[in-house]
């Protein structure tokens, strides 16, 4: 049977996995196949007929082709289709964490990332140069350089759009005070979305005093009720973006409001070859475990099951699946034991942050024992402070040290 993470997701905040190359043409592939799958299309989980398990939401990112790829992804797991939404990320990173300045090419710039996001998403994270540049790329040297370029970059594809795609602008910032004068300026030029990046995105009472900046401001109507979170998956992360909605929506009341977060989490630990197994929901843990299978060339005929029974792929794959031995590499694991390990990590993942929060949703006091009490008491509180539409941060301030007590632990789990 198909595991269905799609109607797990309903009401809850999304998940979207970021999409790299080598998964994105794995239904394309040729040469050695588990016998355990019937055909490479097996592993596309964004078809709705996968056999394994599906999803209906991803982000995908120019990533080092930014600026000078191709536009047009070629077809694979991330292409757009009736009944997926695909998010694509804007390559601000990039050019950010340029040392030389030299990616950046202005106008052409904007006119690629436009078109990228364009050929490729559903919805697009705008160009944005975050904050993370200064003192790294001389270019854009300042907090002012950052933001000045970024608005610009707004007005850009804005005035050069010939796409039905829906523009997320980014708010970035390294404190409150650079947050709150990016979210200022941002305003002024509106587009269909919000995207949080910058340190504040894991602060859960920015997060909340934005959005209701926003929806003060008539910025968070049903035309512009999309709103994404860079770069952090942790449980914690999972379940306190998915409080936030929950208030945000009756507060909005707009069932449709809905907030997605990402990172590359089952691609990265699959390059150090990690796998994701159970999480660990106690008192006082709220993780995801992670476990290095063998992956030795001597392990090529090791037909034992693979360990990490936590997804649809591993219940069926043996370990000498991921392993191709050959001398020319440091292990046995192959270019397909990557994909196979990514694709176990992405459910994996999607499995964790589902029991996550199913233990959330529970009565008060039935999930005394599934999660350490600062994460419980930060939840409700952000679960509850549409109860309080006079003063919702008022209320939320009073709960103050469970929300660093949860922003710590989510810090030190990584992302």
């Amino acid at each position: 049977m198909t595991n269905d993470y799609i109607a797990r997701s309903a009401n809850r905040a999304r998940y979207l996995c970021a999409g790299q190359s080598n998964l994105h043409r794995a239904p394309f592939r040729t040469g050695r196949l588990p016998d355990a799958l019937g055909g490479f299309a097996d592993l596309d989980f964004m078809d709705s007929g996968s056999p394994l398990f599906t999803y209906n939401m991803a982000l995908y990112s120019p990533g080092a082709g930014v600026g000078v790829g191709n536009e047009r992804l070629a077809p694979g797991v991330f292409t757009r289709r009736p009944g997926s939404t695909i998010l694509t990320d804007s390559g601000g990173y990039q050019y950010a964490r340029d040392k030389t300045g030299q990616k950046w090419r202005g106008e052409a710039s904007q006119r690629w990332s436009l078109r990228f996001a364009e050929e490729n998403g559903d919805e697009s994270i705008a160009l944005d140069i975050p904050t993370l540049a200064i003192g790294y790329n001389p270019r854009f040297p300042t907090f002012d350089a950052c933001l000045d370029q970024t608005l610009g970059n707004a007005r850009y594809w804005l005035a050069h759009r010939r796409a039905n795609t829906r523009f997320l602008a980014v708010l970035q910032g390294r404190d409150r005070a650079e947050a709150m004068a990016w979210l200022a300026a941002a305003k002024t030029v509106p587009m269909e979305g919000w995207s949080f990046g910058g340190t504040m995105r894991t602060n859960y009472l920015h997060l909340v005093e934005v959005l209701l900046d926003l929806r003060a401001a008539k910025l968070l109507t049903p035309e512009r009720n999309r709103v994404h979170v860079l770069g952090n998956s942790t449980l914690v992360q999972a379940v306190m973006l998915s409080a936030i909605q929950r208030s945000m929506r009756i507060l909005l009341e707009d069932d449709t409001f809905l907030i997605t977060y990402d990172t590359a989490s089952p691609s990265l630990l699959a390059v150090y070859g990690f796998a994701y197994g159970h999480p660990r929901l106690n008192k006082s843990e709220f993780s995801m475990t992670e476990f290095k299978p063998p992956s030795l060339h001597d392990n090529g005929e090791d037909r034992t099951p693979f360990p990490l029974r936590v997804s649809a792929l591993a219940d069926r794959l043996r370990i000498c699946d991921f392993i191709d031995p050959s001398p020319s590499r440091q292990n046995g694991t192959d270019s397909l034991g990557n994909i196979l390990t990514v694709h176990h990590n992405t459910e994996a993942l999607l499995r964790g942050i589902d029991e996550a929060n199913s233990v959330m949703e529970l009565p008060r006091g039935w999930k005394d024992d599934l999660a350490p009490p600062h994460i419980i008491a930060a939840y409700e509180a952000l679960a509850s402070f549409h109860e309080y539409p006079h003063d919702p941060l008022g209320h939320l301030q009073m709960s103050r040290a469970a929300f660093a007590g949860a922003k710590a632990y989510a810090l030190e789990q990584g992302q």
